[in-house]
């Protein structure tokens, strides 16, 4: 079955080459990152593959976790412990709010469970849809109980500020170090793409197309 591409040959005229370097090249993979764009022409593609190397989201995140790890060695002592209670603070709302969440819930599904042996036990004989059902609802209920409310959360908290420095240049300093692996791997892979893309623009310009009237190409 023919694909859309073929569609677009037929819109430029049945010109291969324009249709080569245009359409049928996307379908490699090598124009991929441009493909959210539409239809894009020759000089539009290759624009758009320099932007993306321009425009590495992780080149803009890379600096931003440098000036944050920057902004963290330049931070007092009184800076850190004031920090570390902000965070305290926050991790024990965030406790009571789950802990208040999973008594509810635990409670709710506790009633809804007895809910359903009450049907499934105290009115008499089912038929097998009913029963088949109910036994199916009181074994999901069960298994949720176990599985969402096996335990309630607990409370973690900072009291130590040494810990609490370390834990947090550890993370800064691997913010910094996995966005300039990932700028470089993202740009080694938009330049290679770059790289195909005007190879193959050249060997298509180049390429021979005519075909004698009387020859024959066989695949």
């Amino acid at each position: 079955m023919p694909t859309g591409y073929t569609h677009e040959l037929k819109n430029m005229n049945y010109d291969v080459k324009k249709w080569l370097k245009e359409r049928a090249i996307r379908a490699m993979g090598v124009c991929m990152a441009v493909r959210e764009y539409g239809q894009l022409n020759q000089k539009e593609i290759r624009e758009h593959l320099n932007n993306q190397i321009k425009d590495n989201w992780h080149t803009s995140r890379r600096k931003e976790s440098i000036q944050a790890l920057e902004d963290l060695l330049k931070r007092t002592e009184s800076e850190w412990h004031a920090e570390m209670e902000r965070l305290n603070i926050d991790l024990k709302d965030r406790y009571e709010k789950n802990l208040k969440e999973h008594n509810e819930g635990l409670a709710a599904h506790e009633k809804a469970y007895s809910e359903l042996l009450s049907m499934r036990y105290k009115n008499g004989p089912l038929d097998e849809v009913s029963e088949g059902t109910l036994d199916f609802a009181i074994k999901q209920i069960a298994e949720a109980k176990n599985f969402d409310f096996c335990s309630p959360p607990t409370l973690n908290v900072y009291t130590d500020i040494e810990l609490y420095k370390n834990e947090i240049m550890r993370g800064a300093r691997r913010d910094v170090e996995y966005h300039t692996e990932q700028e470089a791997k993202t740009n080694n892979r938009t330049n290679g793409m770059a790289e195909a893309y005007d190879k193959f623009v050249e060997f298509v310009d180049k390429a021979k197309t005519e075909v004698a009237l009387n020859e024959t190409v066989h695949l």
